[in-house]
């Protein structure tokens, strides 16, 4: 390098570093001047969004009032006739005293308008200039010191944060949100939408009303695309009818605003509870489910003795006090675990409905009442419904084991059914040799089928299962020995089963 081109470097260097310290020096002044700007322009807003209201209010009133005054003008001049010289006069005065003090609040709420309007497009103006002024002389410094960025983080921040408050920062974000909200609308509820449509709709009316100039061609363009996208949104979703979507609807869009602000936070707060609700309900429910399954646990116990109880085929024809006694404990027991609608309890007591009054037991005893009733509706109607049953058990000899024998109920069901005979025994665990009886009755085809009630055990069908197969006799397995019940398990059974079957079959329902 030549003696002259290290001189040119050496003054360009002592140039750029001259420059870069004037404009440090120039950025600390814009800087301050920004964050004054933004302190007025803050405080500006605040008295639009807390000042402007409560007038604008106050204006329609007087809107109102002035109409009123008119009207009462009018009917004064036309019963004038009716009133006496000295009413003329005072109506006289108190119209002109009413409209001078209605002209002279207007012009007082006018005027403060006209100035905390005026205050807030000053303080918008000033701020856009300060602005305008930080970022130029930003520029001016990443191209001589780019190196110097990191020490204006704070200062640069300030700028970002300031454009918020400017129709083209309120612009992008109003934008930004609108795009964002395809990732949740429609996961929030009507009340919160119709809210915060018309939030947005109200800043889109209020950036309309701004000026316009301060906007380029880029950000004009991306204002006149924001209305039909909110149309799209509300026609997409159907939240409610909003009246700010209709072209010529005017209102003071602050205080629009701010009332659909207060909406959707009263929105938020009654979603808040209901979730709230909701949670409580479901923790309530497992809980619930919790103690069900609990009590239910702890009930198994006395379900098994309650069953071993109801198959002492002695209870029902002889019971001393101290069995009925300990019938009842334990059957309290037991619902206190499955609760009064258990299917199984109830079957299980049925025999034993009359023993069951009053007390805790009287919502049990009420369900084996109702069940009593659709029995002998169901009796009624049997011909009919099972019609195709009843043409394949008549004449038939049935044996039936399990349960609590009760002899009214053997008698329906042979009549019902059209059974030449059917022999119900009861089976107790101490008394195996019951299944002797059965058995030999089974090898010599005394029965043309078997039913056994499924209270017996498991232990029951085991033993006489291979017995029934090896002499071709059909059992079946039921779990209850009503009128239906039976009529389906028969219904299930007969009509899979061959007229001269060579392999008996097992059919449980």
């Amino acid at each position: 390098m030549s003696a002259i081109e290290r001189l040119a470097a050496m003054v360009q260097q002592a140039e750029a570093k001259a420059s870069a310290k004037r404009l440090n020096s120039e950025i600390q002044l814009s800087a301050e001047r920004l964050r004054s700007a933004q302190e007025r322009n803050r405080l500006a807003e605040q008295r639009v969004r807390e000042e402007r209201p409560p007038l604008t209010r106050e204006l329609e009133q007087l809107e109102l009032d002035e109409i009123t005054l008119r009207e009462l003008a009018m009917k004064s001049a036309k019963f004038r006739s009716y009133l006496e010289p000295e009413q003329v006069r005072e109506a006289e005065t108190l119209f002109a005293q009413s409209e001078r003090e209605l002209k002279e609040r207007r012009s007082t709420i006018q005027a403060e308008l006209a100035e905390i309007n005026r205050d807030a497009t000053e303080a918008r103006r000033d701020l856009a200039t300060s602005v305008e002024s930080y970022q130029h002389t930003r520029k001016e410094l990443d191209r001589l010191q780019p190196h110097l960025a990191a020490d204006f983080v704070n200062e640069d921040k300030l700028v970002i944060e300031s454009s918020t408050f400017l129709p083209a920062g309120q612009l992008a974000a109003l934008a930004r949100e609108i795009a964002d909200s395809a990732n949740y609308f429609g996961m929030i509820d009507s009340k919160q939408q119709v809210a915060q449509l018309k939030i947005w709709i109200g800043r889109y009316r209020l950036l309309q009303e701004s000026d316009l100039s301060e906007f380029n061609e880029e950000q004009n363009v991306r204002l006149r695309q924001i209305f039909p996208e909110l149309v799209g949104i509300s026609k997409r979703y159907k939240p409610g009818y909003i009246e700010a979507f209709q072209q010529n609807f005017t209102a003071d869009w602050l205080t629009y605003i701010a009332d659909a602000k207060v909406e959707l936070q009263d929105a938020l707060d009654e979603s808040s509870r209901y979730k709230q609700l909701e949670s409580h309900q479901r923790d309530a429910a497992v809980a619930q489910e919790d103690r069900v399954r609990r009590n239910r646990d702890n009930a198994r116990g006395a379900l098994e003795e309650l069953t071993r109880l109801t198959t002492r085929g002695h209870l029902l024809e002889t019971p001393t006090t101290e069995e009925t006694e300990e019938f009842l404990k334990v059957l309290a027991n037991v619902v206190s675990g499955f609760g009064t609608s258990d299917p199984e309890v109830n079957e299980l007591v049925m025999p034993y409905r009359e023993f069951i009054q009053g007390g805790d037991l009287r919502a049990l005893r009420r369900n084996l009442d109702r069940m009593v009733e659709d029995e002998e509706k169901a009796a009624q109607t049997l011909p009919d419904r099972y019609s195709d049953v009843l043409e394949l058990t008549k004449g038939k000899r049935v044996y039936m084991i399990g349960g609590a024998v009760r002899e009214d109920s053997r008698r329906k069901l042979e009549k019902l059914f059209g059974f030449e005979e059917l022999e119900w025994i009861a089976y107790e665990t101490n008394r195996p040799a019951a299944l002797d009886s059965v058995e030999q009755k089974i090898a010599n085809r005394a029965m043309d089928f078997v039913i056994i009630l499924k209270y017996v055990g498991h232990h029951v069908t085991e033993r006489l299962k291979p017995v029934c197969e090896l002499h071709h006799v059909d059992y079946f397995m039921t779990r209850s020995y009503s009128v239906t019940q039976f009529a389906e398990t028969l219904r299930k059974g007969l009509d899979r089963t061959p007229p001269a079957s060579s392999t008996g079959t097992a059919i449980v329902a």
